[in-house]
């Protein structure tokens, strides 16, 4: 999958070498996951490293607090 900034939406790889990637863009569910990245260095060796990754749709809540200040 390849992510779409840090809006929580993907592409998934298709498996099809004609369109490796789908069209649509698709919105992952809340959890965590696990970013992987995968590159070939100069010296021909393959690397990869892994990061969480955790999605959080869920908006906060705000208390406000109003109090009569006299200066």
């Amino acid at each position: 999958m390849i992510f779409f900034g840090f809006t929580g939406e993907v592409k998934y790889f298709t498996g099809d070498p004609n369109r490796p990637l789908s069209l649509e863009y698709e919105s992952l569910k809340e959890g965590k996951y696990i970013v992987s990245y995968i590159g070939t260095g100069v010296d021909g060796k393959t690397y990869k490293i892994d990061n969480d990754m955790v999605i959080d749709n869920t908006a906060p809540t705000v208390a406000n607090e109003y109090r009569n200040v006299h200066v």
